[in-house]
């Protein structure tokens, strides 16, 4: 190999992977390739030592964005995900979330909530007193720093660049936490669909409480603060009211939000809400809707796991669940809920 004539069986390979690296570039993908140096000082073309998938902008900026309270068992959108072929990432817990994007999401979620708990002390404020992204609590009033903007795209492209993820494979991510910030990851992505799931107030909040509803938590404290605040509730009582008040209180903030956001800004085809009960009971209507938003069939036979044990509400005939219904039952009735039955009502 001291000459510039490669084997035949070198030259074989080598039109073989031009011809591959021909497809990948057509294919939105960006092919290198790299002379090798021998250990004897001969060199060779190295094909295909290194391919680096490169997304256009459409791909990259139509992700789908799966979400729900903690504790509304937003696992079983994973397991969906599962069926059709939808790409989460690299590394998922046990719960299907999609762990790369924890640390950009959560960071943004505390920003945001520490902006807007900085305006509510200061009434004269009219700005978020820190940093960019920029982020107002009015629906759909979002917007982001651009550096902030690239920073997201440059995570989705790092996660698709590492994975098994194929050309036209749908890529999306989970979060319980992209609740919180939803309006700004939809100024990332502007092409994102989203899947909301929702549980019954009264089920969510006399189980155990969630990150974003308990005050030891930083970012839990911050959501309380923000709840408490919106519905008129004085701070001190975080500390002291039982777990299933702050689950209440943070239930009707954090739903309404997303609610209220994508009810008013998503065109049908880009929304799908889901609520837990529904997913529990008819599981084959869940896959279909899934489907529908997709605009693909399931790819996988069904993976979802259910436990009746947990389909249900707990008992409405407590004290601790008539003042969940109480705080919760006017947002509760535009998804289909009513204080006694566990399935909605439109399910």
């Amino acid at each position: 190999m001291g000459n510039n004539t490669l084997p035949s069986t070198e030259c074989s390979v080598q039109f073989e992977c031009l011809a591959q690296s021909n497809y990948l570039v057509q294919s939105n993908y960006l092919a290198q390739h790299r002379v090798l140096v021998t250990a004897d000082g001969c060199t060779s073309l190295g094909i295909c030592i290194s391919v680096v998938k490169k997304l256009n902008q459409d791909v990259l900026c139509s992700p789908v964005i799966l979400t729900g309270r903690g504790g509304s068992g937003t696992r079983l959108l994973s397991q969906l995900s599962v069926d059709h072929g939808l790409f989460l990432g690299n590394r998922l817990n046990e719960s299907g979330d999609s762990m790369e994007w924890v640390d950009a999401i959560y960071t943004l979620a505390h920003q945001k909530l520490s902006d807007l708990t900085a305006i509510a002390n200061d009434p004269n404020a009219r700005e978020p007193v820190s940093r960019e992204p920029v982020s107002r609590e009015a629906v759909g009033n979002a917007t982001l720093g651009k550096e902030t903007v690239a920073q997201f795209r440059d995570i989705a492209q790092s996660v698709l660049m590492e994975g098994n993820w194929s050309v036209g494979q749908p890529w999306g991510f989970k979060l319980p936490e992209c609740m919180l910030v939803l309006p700004e990851l939809l100024a990332a992505f502007p092409d994102a669909k989203v899947v909301h799931q929702f549980r019954h107030p009264v089920s969510s909040s006399l189980r155990r409480t969630h990150r974003t509803s308990r005050s030891v938590n930083p970012l839990g404290k911050l959501v309380l603060q923000r709840a408490y605040a919106a519905f008129g509730r004085e701070e001190d009582h975080i500390y002291s009211d039982e777990p299933y008040r702050r689950n209440a209180y943070t239930w009707r903030y954090q739903v309404s939000q997303v609610v209220e956001f994508t009810r008013n800004r998503l065109p049908s085809e880009k929304l799908l809400e889901l609520s837990y009960e529904t997913v529990c009971q008819n599981p084959a209507s869940a896959r279909e809707k899934f489907s529908a938003l997709l605009k693909s069939v399931p790819k996988n036979p069904c993976s979802l796991t259910i436990d009746p044990l947990r389909c249900g509400i707990e008992a409405t005939d407590s004290p601790e669940a008539a003042e969940v219904w109480h705080l919760c039952h006017s947002l509760a009735k535009t998804l289909g809920y009513n204080e006694t039955v566990s399935m909605p009502l439109a399910a």
